[in-house]
Order: structure tokens, then sequence, then C-alpha cells
């Protein structure tokens, strides 16, 4: 009895002052990270906020006022007091009677999204803000989207949380992560961070005929993406995202992106790797996300190389970007050189395609190259609306390898030169959208093997306003028009079709999830369908 008690009592001790010496580690550890999250806090945060948004919503913004007029001294006044009552900023965060900091988070997330704040009006006629600059963005997206996530965290622990300008933390409070989102190790400027993000999505679909609707009905899962972001100091950066594709028996991880930059100014950054071409407005922003765009489906001519799209969207090579003030105005540039496409054809055994894929020679394999370029004009640097427009020069050929009875038949070309011509333009502030795009395909290019068309022609329109918070209705036209004697669309197998959808949007927790219905209407030469389909997606 005494050696079993033995054998009991002396494990159970040594759990004990392991459990001790572990408990005093983690408490010194929570309150020297609390000292690190407000030191990075006081030297990072607060100036920003202090330069772009401080003259409007800090609490003496209304006694700095200077104007000797006294009927426009008053409406400044009663703007900066506006300003204040739906944002206050302090030098502490949370400020004083901010009774839900997550949903504050929430709206300020939005407002830099949507480059509303600061305000270009507020600036031109009363000097007000000074804008934000993109990489000022990114410090206070990261930091706010992470430490709204720890607040609602904390407000179901019932735990107070708090981060001190330069003061410290209070002993036995939780302190939030540091300002651009990652742990608060201590970490100097060339230090390397790491951020992990999830976005997925799940849904139910009807479809059917305009004859005969609903046909068929469906629960269907979508992209699930998991993205890898690090940087190691200021100016290297790395990028890895990764799909994982619900089709068939088995789901397929792809990769999507892969880049690492460095950063040598804002003007310029020099990226090596995978990455969505420059051209579009929505390849570059949206992608494979369904939860960052507004509607559940992309313009059916920019889906993914798989998945039944008309170019292909990625690239693998060199990419060059950067961004140069022009006054209040700016202009972006995006450059691309890579590897070149095959489009591999899956034929019915009589002649006739049943599938088409571009391979994108990732993993090289190839001479032929593509280019891309593409600009985009803001009048507003810190605005809502931009311009844009982007070229790219590809060169394609078919791979009949897997159906011998393609071969010699107009799909099958060796080389074929296409031009693409792109315009664009978008508005977006936190209440209404407007995206439009225009594509024209020209594939005659002197010199090439294989002549096509010059006349292929695609566009879409959206619109999106939010009518109630959160709550936002959206309608889309989009339409493709190739000439029916072009080799590569034929290739594709792609004819004339129009599709007119609408639906609406509910932000069940805004930046975080998301509700979606959508009605769309297919018209082909062939015969029309419509499709239901409602969605719930995700990312954090």
């Amino acid at each position: 009895m005494k050696n079993t008690l033995r054998h009991f009592l002396f494990p159970f001790a040594l759990f004990l002052i392991l459990l001790a010496f572990g408990t005093a580690w983690a408490v010194e550890a929570d309150k020297s990270q609390g000292d690190r999250a407000n030191l990075e806090y006081a030297q990072k945060i607060l100036p920003i906020l202090k330069n772009s948004c401080f003259d409007c919503h800090s609490p003496g913004a209304m006694d700095q006022v200077k104007v000797k007029d006294p009927v426009r001294r008053k409406k400044i006044q009663g703007i900066l007091k506006k300003a204040h009552f739906q944002y206050p900023m302090e030098e502490t965060f949370p400020s004083a009677g901010d009774e839900d900091p997550a949903d504050s988070l929430g709206h300020f997330i939005k407002s830099i999204q949507k480059g509303v704040m600061p305000p270009a009006k507020g600036r031109k006629l009363y000097g007000l803000g000074k804008p934000l600059s993109d990489p000022d963005k990114k410090i206070l997206l990261a930091w706010a989207r992470r430490n709204m996530l720890a607040f609602k965290d904390s407000s179901a622990q019932d735990q107070t949380t708090i981060i001190s300008g330069a003061s410290g933390v209070e002993e036995g409070k939780r302190v939030l992560a540091g300002p651009d989102g990652s742990d608060t190790a201590d970490m100097g400027e060339s230090d390397f961070r790491v951020q992990i993000h999830l976005f997925g999505d799940m849904d139910y679909e009807f479809l059917g005929t305009s004859d005969k609707f609903p046909v068929q009905n469906d629960f269907l899962l979508g992209r699930t993406a998991i993205a890898f972001t690090g940087t190691y100091g200021d100016q290297i950066k790395f990028l890895d995202q990764n799909i994982v594709e619900f089709s068939g028996l088995d789901p397929a991880l792809e990769l999507d992106r892969l880049l690492a930059t460095y950063v040598f100014s804002p003007q310029f950054q020099l990226s090596a790797g995978r990455d969505h071409a420059a051209f579009g407005f929505w390849n570059r922003h949206f992608g494979y996300v369904g939860f960052l765009q507004t509607t559940i489906e992309s313009p059916f001519f920019l889906r993914f190389e798989d998945d039944g799209g008309v170019i292909p969207v990625h690239i693998s090579g060199l990419i060059a970007e950067g961004t140069f003030p022009i006054g209040d105005s700016s202009l972006g540039y995006e450059l691309n050189a890579g590897n070149s496409s095959y489009v591999i054809l899956t034929g019915d055994g009589s002649g006739n395609v049943e599938e088409a894929e571009f391979d994108t020679h990732a993993g090289g394999g190839t001479n032929r190259k593509v280019f891309a370029g593409r600009l985009v004009f803001k009048p507003a640097a810190d605005g809502s609306f931009s311009l844009g427009v982007a070229t790219a020069f590809n060169r394609y050929a078919t791979d009949t390898s897997s159906d011998t009875a393609l071969m010699g038949t107009p799909v099958d070309f060796r080389d074929l030169g296409q031009i693409l011509l792109e315009g664009e333009l978008v508005f977006r502030d936190e209440h209404l959208e407007i995206l439009g795009e225009f594509y024209n395909f020209n594939d005659r290019v002197a010199g090439m093997e294989t002549q096509g068309s010059p006349n292929n022609t695609a566009f879409y329109a959206q619109l999106a306003y939010e009518l109630l918070e959160d709550f936002r209705p959206y309608f889309r036209v989009e339409n493709l028009t190739p000439d029916a004697s072009d080799p590569l669309f034929q290739a594709l197998n792609q004819k004339t079709q129009t599709q007119y959808l609408g639906g609406v949007r509910w932000d069940i927790i805004p930046t975080v999830s998301c509700l979606k219905m959508e009605f769309r209407y297919i018209h082909l030469d062939a015969g029309d369908s419509m499709e239901l389909d409602t969605q719930w997606a995700f990312g954090f």
C-alpha cells in the first residue's frame, strides 16, 4: 500500500511543481507581451491615426478650429462633433465610453477598405486629415482585423481588453496583438513575421431551364483557400495561397499564388513566382475568394483556367508594381513577364471538343512567353473612384495528344498570338459599388503561324448598394461574343453567351462572415437556363 501510494504521489507532486512553474512563466510572458503590445501601439498605430484621423476624431478636435468666420467655424465644428461621436479616437484604445470595440473596429475596417476615410472632401474644403499611404493602410487593417476578433473572444469570456498608449498595461488585463496583426514577441524591424488566413464557402443550388425549374438541386462545397503571408522587416515579403477544390470523388489541393517580394519603395517592388496576371480589377482583387466579392459567382469569362475561363488568369514569372503620387491623385502600374500557355483538349472521339483547360506552365516547359501590363489612375489617391487600362500579349498552342481524332482539325494549332486590351471603371465606397470592365481579344497577330479573329469581345457591369446596414442588393450583366471562326474560341468551346444575375448579400459579421442569395439567367443560342444559389462565406 505504501509503495502504491508513493508511486502515485511522486508523479502527482512533479505535476504540481511543473504546473506552478508553467503558470508563473505564462503570467510573466503575458505581462511582457502586454508591455510590448502597448509599446508597438504607441510607436506605430498612434502616429498614423494622429497624422490622418485625429484632425476630426480626437476629443480636442473642435477646440483646434481657428477659422474666424463664425458661420464656417460652426459648420466645421458640427462636422467634427459628429465624427468624434461616430468613431472617437483617443490616446488609448478602446476610447472611454466605447461599449463595443469589435463593432467599432468593423466599421473602421470597412472605411479603410473602401477608401472613404479620411475623406478627400474634408481635406480639400477644410484641410482636415492627411491621406493614408498604402503601407499605413496595410498596418491599420491587419491590426484592426486581429484585434476585432480578440475583442469578440474577450467579450465572450467577460474579460477586460485594453491597449494603452504609453503608460503600459494594468496587471491582470488581457492585451491585444501588435499593430501589424502579428504576435507581439520581442521583434526588431528586421524580424520574421507570419500570418495564416482561411477563406471558404458552402452553397445550396437549384438548376433548371427556362421551361422547367428546378430540375436539380445540390449542396456544394466551394473553394477553401489557405493563405500564408510573411514579412521580414519592411522590405521582404512572401505569399503562399492554396486552394482546396471539391470536385469529383476526392478534394484536390492546388496552388493559386506563390510570391517572394522585395519592396524597394512605394514606387517599385519586384516579385517572383506565380500571381494573377496584370489585367482587370476583378482578376487582381478577387480571384479565388468568394467572401471578398459581393456576388457568389465571378463573371463567367474570368473564371479560372480549369473552370471555364477564356484566358489564363495566372502567370508564372516576374511581377513589378508600384504607385506614384500626382498631387492629390495617384497612378499605379503592374507589369508581368512569364510563361505562355497550352490549351489541353479532350475530345469525344469524333473530332469534337468535350473539355478544354489551360496549362500555364507553372513548372516551366515552354520557350514562349506572355507579357502583361496594367495602369490604374485615381483622381483622389485615397478616393473611391479609379480608371484602369491593361494589355497582354500571349501565345497559345493546343495539345490534342489525348484524342487523335482532334488532330488536323481547326482546333489543332501550334502558334496563335493574342493581344488583349482591357478597360475598367471602378467606384467603391462604404455604400455604393459600381464595377465595369470591357475586353477585346485580338487573335490575328502578324507573324504567328495560326491566324484567328480580331473581333472577340467580353464585358460585365455590376451595381451594388447598401440599402440597409450590412445588407446589400446587387445586379450584374455579363457577355461574351467570340467570332465563330476563331480557332482559339472553337478550341475552348466558347460561344456567344449573356448572363443576368441579381442577388442580396448580408454581412453577418462585417469582414468575417456573410450570407448571399443569387439568381442567374443564362442565355445561349442552344437554349436558356436558370440557377438559384445560396451561399455562406467566411474569411479571417
